[in-house]
């Protein structure tokens, strides 16, 4: 299923808002009806990298696991990414239009709608962020990870295959690209907002210059040997 969505995946610029309807898609685990935004009559599929050299910067990321739904035993992986003020307000658009074709109203609702711009809550204006979900664990569907290794790529799935690969590089030094599904609208007690999950990725490190220090050793070290210099006259 996730193959079949990435090949018709869309840019964030080629949705047409006033096509964009909410479906019925089935039941969650407790019966609750689940509903998911649709462009005309197919899921919304989004390459947020679509050129070669298009990358985003991540910004940070869990260092656990959570539910990807709430009451779902399927567990994800939340990352925070960068985009560009365009494509910024192009989800800002996107999102309002899921709102109103799924009946979004402060004064009946009475709680919070998540825009899929995160950024756009922090006040300043053309930033950009969003929240993927890396599908891990306990789903029929994880996200295939695939990492840019000592020029080669290496795939798999799983939080394990991601701590192996990632190993000890803040997450901050890694950028990516990625394939995103609008899986559905999520209401929790707190908030409602759409769920980004992650269909494909291909992480990479930014190369940096690897910096070798002295030791507090080798320091104590340099202090006593500069005592024993001769005196110059």
């Amino acid at each position: 299923m996730a193959q079949d969505l990435a090949a018709m995946a869309v840019t964030i610029q080629d949705v047409i808002a006033d096509n964009i309807r909410v479906v019925e898609i089935g039941a969650a685990s407790d019966g609750s009806p689940l509903r998911a935004p649709f462009l005309n009559d197919k899921k919304i599929v989004l390459d947020l990298t679509p050129e070669e050299d298009d990358w985003l910067a991540v910004v940070a990321a869990n260092a656990e696991t959570i539910a990807l739904h709430t009451g779902e035993t399927a567990q994800s992986m939340c990352v925070a990414v960068e985009v560009d003020a365009e494509d910024a307000a192009e989800l800002t658009r996107i999102d309002q239009a899921i709102r109103r074709a799924w009946g979004y109203n402060t004064n009946v609702h009475r709680i919070f709608w998540k825009d899929i711009n995160e950024g756009c809550m922090s006040g300043n204006e053309g930033t950009g962020s969003m929240l993927l979900h890396l599908v891990l664990e306990n789903s029929a569907a994880p996200t295939p990870l695939r990492f840019v290794t000592h020029d080669v790529i290496k795939k798999g799935t799983g939080r394990a295959f991601l701590d192996e690969c990632r190993g000890n590089v803040p997450w901050k030094d890694w950028k990516c690209k990625a394939k995103v599904l609008l899986e559905c609208v999520h209401q929790s007690e707190d908030y409602i907002n759409v769920t980004v999950t992650v269909l494909s990725v291909i992480f990479a490190a930014t190369p940096k210059r690897v910096i070798v220090d002295y030791t507090a050793d080798e320091e104590a070290a340099a202090l006593r040997s500069a005592k024993r210099f001769k005196y110059q006259f």
